[in-house]
């Protein structure tokens, strides 16, 4: 079993993003092959600052590794230093429909909320992401690729390109038993994590830790105010 997704380095990470993905990014070292990518490629395709986008890629870093990551026991890389990623990207987007990528939902939403701003930019990119999503994907020949239900049209988006380049060149790349887990959570185009419906189990930790740690906040605040009395 291979395991293969990506994470955006955009967004402060917090409690939510734990329980919703990285977790699961620890767990599957135990269950396969885990290959786990920084999608800073991805992360351009809306506005960005490049310094604050450089410092984001180094704490989501080392946010995965002090959660339990380990180079020893699976494989963890920045996309844009692997530039089979974007050769693979443009391969796909010859056999990829501009009519398939206009009707995806997620380009839809994301342009319907930019055109809403004065002097927006919509990025080209941000409509090809699904392209280089799949090649993220079908370059490693992946058998599970954990995302949530948001991106299961990418996903099947992603089938479609593989069968049309199979049917042309041979098989070559995975199409078939791609695992879409709904219990995780997800990054959208602008870095955001969002979650799917939540089990009761997910969401009693993500309140007990909450809890513990507004907890903390408070007696260490008692302790302040008591020592300077």
């Amino acid at each position: 079993m291979r395991i293969f997704s990506g994470i955006q380095p955009t967004g402060r990470k917090h409690l939510g993003n734990y329980i919703g993905a990285i977790r699961h990014y620890v767990e599957g070292q135990d269950r396969g092959e885990a290959i786990y990518c920084i999608v800073d490629l991805h992360a351009i395709t809306v506005d960005y600052d490049p310094a604050e986008l450089r410092e984001r890629l180094y704490d989501t870093t080392a946010i995965l590794l002090a959660a339990g990551l380990d180079p020893g026991r699976c494989i963890l890389f920045r996309q844009s230093d692997v530039t089979e990623h974007t050769e693979l990207c443009w391969l796909l987007a010859t056999l990829t429909a501009w009519g398939d990528l206009n009707r995806m939902h997620q380009w839809k939403e994301k342009r319907e909320l930019l055109e809403q701003r004065t002097g927006a930019f919509i990025s080209s990119g941000l409509f090809f992401y699904p392209v280089l999503q799949a090649a993220d994907v079908l370059a490693y020949r992946a058998n599970e690729v954990p995302v949530g239900d948001d991106q299961r049209q990418h996903i099947e988006l992603m089938r479609e390109i593989a069968r049309r380049f199979n049917e042309r060149f041979g098989e070559i790349l995975v199409e078939r038993n791609l695992i879409v887990d709904s219990s995780l959570w997800t990054a959208d185009h602008g870095g955001a994590l969002r979650s799917a419906p939540m089990s009761p189990l997910t969401a009693a930790l993500l309140f007990a830790g909450l809890a513990l740690l507004a907890g903390a906040v408070v007696i260490v605040v008692i302790r302040v105010l008591t020592k300077r009395r």
